[in-house]
């Protein structure tokens, strides 16, 4: 988790289905669908009606509407970085068992100068970890039909113990935009 140089971008543009599912279950390979629900209708009708059944049930947010969405395919032993993320966020898990490690907010775990250049987006989501910050933490091992979401701007990292099919998505809420605001 302290070795960010690990993540290696490739193009399998040349590649069918069947040899991508081969890599993502012998190798070390991340598979992102960005915008699914741009891409899909149903997709983008199931995550509003989501949105807004939370919105109803949420009397501390406000206005909550679905930000993105990617779909997630990797393969065991991946990991997500730690990092924190300008949008609140939520990861629907549906296949396979991962880890996270939600860390709490504070100025040694993410300083607010970092914070401020993530929302402005002077720089990308990642922050400088420790394998110490993991005594902070709190974790959790999702099975598929697992939901996790954690306080806006969160620092957290996932590993993937097993083949993983999720889904993230982001929301904005009234509250979460003027927070954001504040910070840029």
């Amino acid at each position: 988790p302290e070795d960010y140089t690990d993540w290696k971008g490739v193009h399998i543009a040349d590649s069918n289905g069947a040899e991508i599912m081969e890599a993502v279950h012998k190798g070390r390979f991340w598979i992102n669908i960005i915008n699914i629900d741009k891409a899909d209708k149903r997709c983008a009708d199931i995550l509003q009606r989501i949105y807004s059944n939370i919105s109803k049930n949420s009397s501390h947010l406000t206005d909550i509407k679905s930000g993105y969405s990617t779909l997630i395919i990797s393969s065991p032993g991946i990991q997500v970085y730690y990092h924190l993320d300008a949008e609140a966020n939520m990861l629907w898990h549906l296949k396979g068992q991962k880890q996270v490690w939600v860390y709490p907010k504070s100025e040694e775990l993410s300083p607010q100068n970092e914070l401020e250049k993530v929302i402005a987006q002077e720089k990308d989501e990642d922050l400088p970890f420790k394998k110490s910050f993991d005594d902070a933490a709190e974790t959790f091992v999702l099975e598929g039909g697992d939901v996790l979401t954690w306080p806006i701007h969160s620092p957290h990292r996932v590993e993937n113990l097993t083949v993983n099919v999720s889904l993230t998505s982001s929301y904005y809420s009234n509250e979460n935009r003027l927070l954001n605001a504040v910070h840029c």
